[in-house]
């Protein structure tokens, strides 16, 4: 009869334990997780079409109430900063409950909102619709809280879905621009608001019920304490931060009056609603690429390389001197970097910190960089009020996202060992 030794006994002991250590880092995906990230998109695509509302209709709104550029921008300032107040706010809650009571809220948020500034004629009625509705609770939501809670039901391929995730400003830039104006050709602007409002509600609210499961109990989920947490450097963090701010402040700049630019370049508005579409949905071919680079490069990198090509493509359209060829050719590289960078800050932030604590710290990164963003919507209508053009004020977000990258490129460049791998 066989009789167990000890060294076969130990031999059945270690494959035991090995086995136990292989479970544990076996992947927890499956063809779910994939359909709460395109659920995801799908929210926060139609999310980032009602922020936008305001650049897309900028010229039928500031022909009707009268205002100027400055004036109205502060309408998307103040939906922008909301955005990044809720964000912060929302990001904390995400951490500690299901996401999908959130969504809900931020779904009826947004058809309020928007219902609400269809129907109002003063700016602080306009300004509070978009700033606390609209922002603050809506898009405070569907960026940086559902870009968290979605990267939960994943581990091995984590930067995708924040990838796919963060590809609303590309999908939704690519079909609201082109219905939102078409719909004020026809129907005027307010209907175009009120009719975008009661549609987005109801599918938002319909794609929010992914979130009514707990994502998969595992290692890669709730990362316990007996296990190596990623290394935080708070250099890298917070420097990365400042970076974002100066890119955000730039970008948006840019982004918060390209459409009306187009057409104050004598371009009809069906064809500079296609070039804003075309320029955000370039975003999302470089997203998805990102989010493949980014399981080999470290973030450091394609956070300084989006950047430079953001500053060329602003260039190139300030100086088309109003050729469609040279704005489209220069929208489309500013989309191909503006898309590139946003997966990469979150993956820089998800590199310093455990997966409890992503919510929150992603959301103080998006909470700066939407109240930079407001800033520079606001200073491009600034620029436009005072110097009667855009020429001065492309030319000056360029100039700045250039010379931020310029300081950064040394400081990231020596801390980018610390990023995350993977």
């Amino acid at each position: 009869m066989f009789q167990a030794t000890p060294r076969f006994v130990s031999r059945i002991e270690l494959i035991v334990i090995e086995y136990s250590e292989s479970a544990k880092v076996k992947t927890s995906e499956g063809a779910y997780s994939w359909v709460v990230a395109c659920l995801s998109l799908l929210m926060t695509s139609l999310s980032f079409g009602a922020v936008t509302s305001v650049p897309i209709l900028m010229k039928p709104m500031s022909d009707e109430l009268f205002w100027s550029r400055g004036k109205l921008s502060l309408v998307h300032t103040a939906a922008l900063v909301g955005a990044a107040v809720g964000s912060l706010v929302i990001g904390y809650a995400s951490d500690r409950m299901n996401f999908l009571r959130l969504a809900l809220l931020a779904a009826i948020s947004i058809g309020a909102g928007l219902l609400i500034a269809s129907r109002a004629d003063e700016f602080w009625q306009i300004a509070l619709a978009y700033g606390i509705l609209v922002g603050g609770i809506g898009q405070g939501t569907f960026f940086s809280p559902i870009t968290a809670a979605a990267s939960r039901w994943f581990d091995h391929n984590r930067t995708y879905a924040i990838a796919i995730v963060t590809c609303g400003q590309g999908v939704g830039g690519i079909v609201v621009p082109l219905i939102l104006r078409d719909m004020a050709l026809h129907n005027g602007w307010r209907s175009a608001l009120l009719n975008y409002g009661i549609a987005s509600t109801a599918v938002i609210g319909l794609a929010s019920l992914v979130f009514i499961r707990e994502p998969p109990i595992t290692s890669a989920s709730i990362e316990p304490e007996t296990e190596q947490q990623p290394s935080t450097n708070w250099f890298t963090y917070y420097f990365a931060m400042a970076h974002f701010a100066v890119c955000s402040i730039g970008s948006f700049l840019f982004i918060g009056h390209f459409m009306i630019f187009c057409e104050e370049s004598a371009i009809d508005p069906f064809t500079s609603s296609a070039l804003m579409s075309s320029t955000l949905g370039a975003t999302i071919v470089s997203r998805l690429a990102a989010g493949y680079l980014l399981k080999s490069i470290d973030s450091s990198r394609v956070i300084l390389a989006s950047n430079l090509i953001i500053a060329i493509g602003i260039m190139v359209v300030a100086f088309s001197e109003q050729s469609v060829f040279l704005i489209s050719t220069g929208a489309a590289i500013f989309g191909i970097g503006f898309g590139a960078a946003f997966p990469a800050y979150g993956t820089s932030a998800r590199a310093n910190f455990p997966a409890r604590q992503f919510g929150f710290w992603l959301a103080t990164m998006w909470c700066l960089s939407f109240i930079c963003a407001g800033f520079g919507s606001w200073a491009g209508g600034l620029f436009r009020d005072a110097l009667g053009n855009y020429k001065t004020g492309f030319a000056f977000a360029s100039g700045l996202i250039l010379a931020g990258s310029l300081v950064a490129q040394p400081l990231l460049y020596a801390t980018r060992k610390q990023q995350f791998k993977g």
